[in-house]
Formats: C-alpha cells, sequence, structure tokens
C-alpha cells in the first residue's frame, strides 16, 4: 500500500490495527505483529506505529507487556470510567446523574432478576447481609458498607448472565469508590441495611413490584446523601 501521509497518519495506523484484530478473530492475550512489521506492511515509520500503539492502549483495546510485545486486551470500560472519573471532578453534579442511570437501569431489570434468580443466590444475599450488619455494629465506616453494597447488587444483577451489564455498574461503583468525599458518607447506615433487608425479601418471596418499591426507596436516599454532598461542593462548604 502507498505510504500514508498527512495528519490521519495517526488514525489510519489505529483503524488499521483495529481492523487486523477483528480480521484475524484475536480473543484477549493474543499477541498482535511487532512495530516493526507493522511498519512495514503500512510504508510508515515506527514512531507513527509506537503513538498508534500508545492511543490504542489509552482506549482499552490492546495492552503492551514490556519486553514481551503488544497483546490483545479483554472487552473493559476502561476509557469510560477514566472520562467520568474526570467529570466529576470537573462538575460534582455528574456523580447525581450517574446514580440516577443507575437506578432507572436497577429498576428497569428487577423483574428479569426475580424470574432468574436461585435459592444459592438467595442465600449468598443473605449471608452477605449478615456481614453488612456486622460491619455497621463494629463501625467499620462507609468505605466497607460501600464495597458491601456493591457485592449484594452484583450478586442480583449476575443472574442476568450479562457480562456488559455488569461491567458498566462495575463502572458506576468504581466511580463512587473512588470520589473521595466524606460528605457523601452515609449517615443511616442502620436505614440502608433495612431498606435492603426489604428488597431481599421481596426478592425471596417473588414480588416484582415490591422489589422496586424497595429499590426506588434506597435510590431516593442515595440521591439525597449525594444532592447535600453536590451543594455543599458548590456552596464551598467543607
Amino acid at each position: 500500500m502507498q505510504p500514508l501521509r498527512g495528519p490521519a497518519l495517526n488514525t489510519a495506523v489505529r483503524e488499521y490495527v483495529k481492523q487486523y484484530i477483528l480480521e484475524n478473530n484475536l480473543g484477549p492475550g493474543d499477541p498482535l505483529p511487532t512495530e516493526t512489521e507493522l511498519a512495514s506492511e503500512l510504508g510508515v515509520g515506527r514512531s507513527s506505529v509506537r503513538e498508534a500503539i500508545k492511543s490504542l492502549q489509552s482506549l482499552g483495546i490492546i495492552e503492551v507487556r514490556h519486553g514481551n510485545g503488544t497483546f490483545v486486551r479483554e472487552y473493559n470500560f476502561d476509557p469510560m470510567l477514566e472520562l467520568l472519573l474526570y467529570s466529576v471532578q470537573y462538575d460534582k453534579r455528574t456523580l447525581l446523574e450517574l446514580h440516577r442511570i443507575r437506578e432507572w437501569l436497577e429498576l428497569a431489570v428487577m423483574r428479569e432478576v426475580i424470574e432468574k434468580i436461585t435459592d444459592r443466590e438467595i442465600e449468598q444475599l443473605e449471608a452477605l447481609m449478615g456481614e453488612w450488619e456486622n460491619c455497621i455494629a463494629r463501625a467499620k465506616g462507609d468505605v466497607a458498607s460501600a464495597d458491601i453494597d456493591a457485592r449484594f447488587h452484583e450478586i442480583l444483577h449476575s443472574t442476568l448472565k450479562n457480562q456488559t451489564l455488569l461491567n458498566l455498574f462495575q463502572v458506576f461503583w468504581m466511580v463512587y469508590r473512588r470520589v473521595t468525599d466524606p460528605s457523601i458518607a452515609d449517615p443511616e447506615p442502620e436505614t440502608t441495611i433495612r431498606e435492603h433487608r426489604a428488597l431481599l425479601e421481596a426478592v425471596r418471596v417473588r414480588d416484582p413490584d415490591d422489589a422496586r418499591r424497595w429499590l426506588r426507596q434506597s435510590a431516593s436516599h442515595g440521591r439525597d446523601r449525594i444532592r447535600r454532598a453536590v451543594e455543599a461542593s458548590e456552596n464551598g462548604v467543607s
């Protein structure tokens, strides 16, 4: 092929590598050609290939293992996570909007969760609630509670066998965890646990309407907590 020129060079090399992955049915962990091989194939300098590789790495499409080569990465939401983390730092109201999106998604899938959940998952949730209650009794703090809260919802949604949905929810929780603002800590953890207990009971008896009601109530309390934190931040309150 003719040597590539101009400002579109980086884009063209990136697109070539992505197309190479698709056409050769490469999966996670499969190796890519070396920089030298790609440069020769495209008729460009190694520096151009190196820049394109860096771009693809930042997008989470490939990974560079120094000394071993370049490999296809497993599908991931890392670029979205990085963007959302920046967005939250730039505008705290993004966190409020993320929480609302998560609520809508959870409400939308709750009926199917109840249809597919098994006794095994309900037992896991029951054990997790006991762990959560012990955590609060020992005053372990909001960070530990947030981790257990995330695991509770992960078990619920794992019943759907949809890894993309699980990855998306995981991004939301990672944003929450990494936004270190003590003002969004749960001031009433006992209420949060009580709501999740009621949600679990509704799931156990296969009542989607009651489950959605408790899910909506719990989400509303979380949203109010985040809203207070946002308003405090905007007003300069520490």
